[in-house]
């Protein structure tokens, strides 16, 4: 196994270990397969913002627009994570559908059986994030309040 597809795995152990939140399940979801799918099956990002860009570059820009979305007012932090998880888990499973079909469209009634029983859940997730983005870090003093150390 590849360096890079071993410390993906690791990484998406360590999230789903941690508790973490559901936009980062997505994301990392979405993560594995673009790895899998450029490092292993020799494809090419699908999205045309990323352009040319390595895959650690397109991973480091999605954690950070990820977590930065976390601090965010709830007006735009809500909807931001939703939106978020929905195309994480979308391009998950259009990338699946390309690794083993050679067609992304094959995913997509996986995404809106999902979607559908699941979207009140990523609504819930969503808030919960917002109200609180270090409820999904291990306990440590990050997540308490300032001043009660």
């Amino acid at each position: 196994m590849k360096p890079a597809i071993r410390s993906l795995i690791i990484a998406l152990a360590l999230c789903l270990a941690s508790g973490c939140a559901t936009v980062d399940k997505a994301q990392y979801a979405d993560d594995f397969t673009t790895v899998a799918g450029i490092e292993i099956w020799g494809l090419q990002e699908g999205n045309p913002i990323f352009g040319d860009l390595s895959w650690p570059g397109i991973i480091a820009v999605k954690f950070a627009v990820t977590q930065g979305m976390k601090f965010t007012p709830p007006e735009v932090c809500q909807p931001g994570l939703l939106g978020l998880t929905a195309v994480g888990f979308g391009a998950f499973f259009a990338n699946a559908a390309t690794i083993i079909t050679g067609a992304p469209w094959a995913g997509i009634p996986f995404i809106l059986l999902m979607g559908i029983k699941d979207w009140e859940d990523w609504q819930a997730d969503a808030i919960a994030t917002c109200a609180d983005p270090w409820a999904s870090f291990p306990p440590g003093p990050w997540n308490e309040p300032f001043g009660d150390q």
